[in-house]
């Protein structure tokens, strides 16, 4: 039989672990400088459901750019207003954009996050497009932060301006064609 024997050096901060014929030896890190997310001040919350964030997600991800310098297309704009939710993303090209209009969704001012690239997919791997339970999306200047069931997935935000996306969307069109995909 084999077996794995985890031992821990508090006086050097190593952690050793062995089994079979490997031995891996690893620094470590106080617990205690582990980062307190739980602390972050949220400003902003909206329920949605989770199927239908996901669809946002998804709609718009594969637009995002992928180490641009102009660092904030790397990531996806999730606008949010009273009643509605935009969530954008393009890589300088190409633009995505996907809007959901929902009465219920009350916020007192409009607010305007961009999610780094890396977060906005996890949080859409993590997300199920057939569930029609809620989801509470929380936002600060600095953070998003969204509970489903027993999981809190919080990520950091791109701090930078995004471009305009309304005025590269025309707002009214003369032609119209409709194609089968």
């Amino acid at each position: 039989d084999s077996f794995i024997l985890i031992e821990q050096d508090m006086d050097n901060s190593r952690l050793l672990i062995k089994g079979g014929r490997s031995r891996f030896e690893l620094a470590t890190l106080p617990a205690e400088d582990f980062p307190e997310l739980d602390e972050i001040p949220l400003e902003t919350e909206i329920t949605i459901t989770e199927s239908q964030f996901k669809r946002l997600l998804d709609k718009t991800s594969f637009c995002m750019a992928n180490q641009d310098v102009r660092y904030y297309l790397n990531g996806l704009l999730l606008d949010i207003e009273a009643g509605v939710i935009n969530t954008v993303s393009t890589d300088g090209h190409r633009l995505a954009l996907c809007e959901f209009k929902d009465e219920a969704i009350k916020v007192d001012e409009r607010s305007s996050i961009i999610v780094p690239r890396k977060g906005a997919l996890e949080l859409s791997r993590i997300l199920e497009s057939s569930a029609d339970v809620s989801v509470k999306v929380q936002m600060s200047s600095n953070h998003i932060r969204v509970e489903k069931d027993n999981v809190r997935f919080t990520s950091k935000l791109i701090d930078g301006k995004y471009p305009d996306y309304q005025a590269a969307v025309p707002s009214s069109t003369t032609i119209s064609i409709q194609l089968d995909r």
